[in-house]
């Protein structure tokens, strides 16, 4: 099942539109996703009718056995909500990460819920905006809270499940790492064994049981650990590769090493030329629920979005969320504060003098102490992200007061509370952030096949959180138990690359030619409302032409809202779902007594 809307109203109907609800155990269950460990409910799926879908079976039978806290037990990549009959309560959640997301609406005439919340938003325009998430996705690229563009819709966040009875909203905490106990084994073979485990679980449990998959493959550790897994649980014929090249930016072009890869598992192989398609060369024109920074390469979705339609691709993996999970891109040690706070003095200098000495940039000790222990601590102990320093931009507007609190200024961390340290903390906010960038991917390519990031299984989260932090990276060297547990998989080249390509000159390139400087340089919306110092903008505009930006990420942001709010003026560019039926407690059941 995937896109859902619906409204629970205050007179107890249930009304969708387009997909209908599966009704089982007096239960109407939406549902969009996978659940990836079903295989732990497979003596009781077996009491259900044949042809019901499993996802939704385990779901049921979650919701029986635990209620509200269902999903501290069932994970996967899941936007789920669940009508009791026989309590009259309904119920939102999500996966733990918040990978799939789910949009809620409060009225007085019920509740309207969506997978996708451009349905929601088709009649509010630019006075129903949210100033304070406009102000964090100008100030820092996004926004992490209930927050949406639009004042009247809520976002599930992480670890919260909402439920709904008679005009009442109870929200519950749900967060599955309340409890995260260290593991320690005697034998280095034991972690790279269950890490090879672990993987090998969220692969197989993320491919699709019939149809065509296709793996992202960059080259990288990450989408190559997920092409490697997957060819060894799915038909070649059935698996697909497609990879980003480029023709002429040659520091960006990774082929070389996707190549190896696909040569290596013998998959079908898609190379998109992002030169063909760069970003920021084709404007959107039509209007879309939310802002997202990838609105700027509408034409590279649409060449990618052809490439899954041409071969019928069902499911995408994705190694994204990898860095987080795995401790790549250059992960530092601010696990030491928790030495420094339990009293472990002696190996808390110990690790300073070793990333002074070591580190490819050496630093002194002190930069250590102060970055990795003092500044940590201190934000951890002020519940601020642990590694955070949004630069200070400067085209915002003097009298834009939202954003004079929030430029360059440090953020809240959007981990719920839990029992973790400082290391901890920092660890899950990677991953949450990684979560929050893969959540939109769907979205960006109009769901013509499900995106889905194996490397975010809960488990292996929960694995690499747990385990000794001297087996997770070295000053020399990130990723050092995901390298050994895969040497003898993946082709040797692989484990052993450092590098990565980075797509600034596409990026800058396509800027410089395409379409989007004229249409943003007045910043004619966001001066109207304002947020921008015009002189300044068209500085930062003119910049980027040549190649020079403050900061890229800032400037996407910037720019992806302009476009945004001038498309609140057009007809969605999604397609409309049309009203079903009014659903009762009398559909028919699934279940075999």
């Amino acid at each position: 099942m995937n896109r859902f809307l619906a409204k629970l109203q205050t007179d107890g109907d249930l009304v969708s539109w387009g997909t209908s609800p599966v009704s089982v155990l007096g239960l109407l269950i939406y549902f969009k996703g996978y659940i990836s460990n079903k295989s732990e409910f497979s003596s009781d799926i077996i009491r259900f009718e044949a042809g019901l879908d499993e996802n939704v079976a385990c779901l049921a039978i979650g919701y029986s056995k635990w209620g509200v806290a269902l999903t501290k037990h069932i994970f996967g990549e899941f936007a789920i909500a669940i009508y009791d009959t026989n309590t009259e309560t309904l119920l939102l959640a999500q996966d733990c990460l918040g990978i799939q997301s789910l949009y809620y609406r409060v009225e007085p005439s019920g509740v309207s819920f969506s997978s996708f919340i451009d349905d929601l938003t088709q009649e509010l325009g630019q006075s129903d905006l949210n100033e304070h998430f406009i102000a964090d996705y100008l100030c820092y690229g996004d926004h992490h809270g209930e927050h949406t563009p639009f004042k009247a819709i809520s976002r599930l966040t992480p670890g919260i499940s909402v439920q709904f009875y008679h005009g009442a909203i109870r929200k519950f905490h749900t967060w599955a790492f309340d409890q995260i106990s260290p593991i320690h084994y005697t034998n280095l073979n034991d972690y790279k064994e269950e890490l090879e485990h672990l993987l090998a679980e969220g692969v197989k449990a993320a491919l699709p049981t019939k149809g065509v998959a296709m793996c992202e493959v960059s080259g990288g550790l990450d989408s190559s650990t997920v092409a490697c897994i997957a060819s060894r649980y799915i038909p070649i014929d059935r698996l697909h590769a497609l990879s980003y090249v480029y023709s002429e930016s040659i520091d960006a072009d990774e082929s070389f090493w996707s190549k190896i890869v696909v040569d290596a598992y013998g998959m079908t192989w898609h190379r998109l030329d992002v030169d063909s398609a760069r970003p920021f060369t084709e404007l959107p024109t039509k209007r879309c629920g939310q802002p997202y920074h990838t609105l700027s390469t509408v034409a590279l979705n649409r060449a990618y979005g052809k490439i899954l339609s041409e071969n019928n691709i069902s499911v995408v993996l994705s190694g994204a969320g990898g860095d987080g999970v795995l401790f790549g891109d250059a992960p530092e040690p601010f696990y030491l504060a928790d030495m420094f706070q339990h009293g472990q003095l002696f190996k808390t200098w110990k690790g300073l003098y070793r990333w002074a000495k070591e580190s490819p940039e050496p630093r002194p000790i002190l930069y250590w102490w102060n970055r990795c222990v003092a500044t940590a601590s201190v934000r951890k102990s002020r519940n601020l992200l642990i590694q955070d320093q949004p630069p200070r931009i400067s085209w915002f507007a003097s009298d834009y007061l939202l954003a004079a609190n929030r430029n360059g200024e440090k953020r809240k961390t959007w981990v719920p509370d839990g029992p973790g340290g400082v290391g901890v903390s920092w660890y899950l906010e990677r991953v949450m952030r990684s979560a929050r960038v893969t959540s939109l991917r769907e979205y960006s390519h109009d769901m013509t096949a499900e995106f889905r990031h194996p490397l975010m299984y809960l488990p292996l989260v929960k694995f690499m959180c747990s385990i000794p932090w001297e087996l997770k990276f070295s000053p020399s060297q990130d990723r050092l138990l995901h390298r050994q547990a895969l040497t003898k998989l993946l082709p040797e080249q692989i484990v052993k690359r450092n590098t990565k390509g980075t797509p600034s000159q596409a990026v800058y390139t396509g800027f410089e030619t395409g379409q989007w400087w004229k249409a943003i340089r007045s910043g004619s919306q966001m001066t109207k409302r304002g947020y921008l110092d015009s002189e300044q903008w068209v500085k930062a505009v003119d910049l980027a032409r040549l190649g020079r930006c403050e900061s890229i990420m800032h400037f996407k942001a910037a720019a992806t809202m302009e476009v945004w709010l001038e498309n609140l003026h057009h007809p969605s560019g999604k397609e409309k779902l049309t009203k079903s039926i009014s659903h009762t407690g009398n559909d028919r059941n699934h279940y075999v007594h």
